[in-house]
């Protein structure tokens, strides 16, 4: 989409989680009824639960997915919420032909610590929005290694380009032992338009330096 259009300013993590499902499934969304994403590192998706409906529409698009299913994993998580689950409302007409999309908010510190939880299913697909996976403070390594460990394909967003590149330099080779295919970064289409204010670096492309969801990158099985 255009820098200028303001269809991502509202939908950027609903449409970049679509993204994510056409990068790294492909054709296999044509051989499923349910799609099970797990979305980790929650905040502020959490609160506002009608953007992510616009997914079920989305998925109208694809060949056979019928019906999706979110876990959203986060410490934003409320902890009165966790463990709910909820259908995603409709936004319009075109919704009404799409089966019934659901999600369940989970809480947890991390996510690597989850997948020992009972509660945890092994997912179709792993989403990290602007993930930070190499950020010390986000405890990632457990959970990166889990989740290639189990050959789940998996998509991260994040503000920079180095911020991609530097997780496929640590676990490139990993992903590619367990014989999984790396997805390079590159500009997501679905980026939020606003350039963070305080953005003090560069990457190659100047005009892409820092936005949520800026880049996208991962790999797929």
């Amino acid at each position: 989409m255009p820098l200028w259009s303001l269809v991502p300013l509202v939908f950027h993590d609903a449409l970049t989680i679509f993204h994510a499902i056409r990068l790294a499934l492909e054709d296999a969304t044509t051989k499923k009824d349910t799609l099970l994403v797990h979305v980790v590192g929650v905040e502020a998706e959490a609160r506002d639960l009608g953007v992510l409906s616009e997914l079920a529409a989305l998925l109208l698009m694809l060949p056979a997915t019928q019906r999706l299913r979110l876990h959203l994993f986060g410490p934003g998580i409320m902890a009165e919420c966790d463990g709910e689950k909820q259908e995603l409302p409709r936004l319009h007409a075109a919704d009404a032909r799409a089966a019934p999309a659901t999600v369940t908010l989970l809480r947890c510190a991390d996510y690597g610590s989850f997948a020992e939880d009972a509660r945890y299913c092994r997912p179709d697909l792993i989403v990290g929005l602007n993930a930070g996976l190499c950020a010390p403070e986000y405890c990632w390594e457990t959970a990166v290694r889990r989740m290639i460990a189990d050959r789940v394909p998996a998509i991260f967003t994040d503000y920079m380009r180095a911020s991609c590149q530097m997780p496929l330099q640590l676990w490139g080779d990993l992903v590619q032992e367990h014989g999984g295919t790396i997805l390079e970064p590159e500009v997501n289409p679905f980026r939020q338009p606003w350039s963070r204010p305080d953005d003090s670096n560069s990457d190659s492309s100047g005009r892409y330096t820092c936005m949520a969801n800026g880049h996208i990158y991962g790999w797929r099985f």
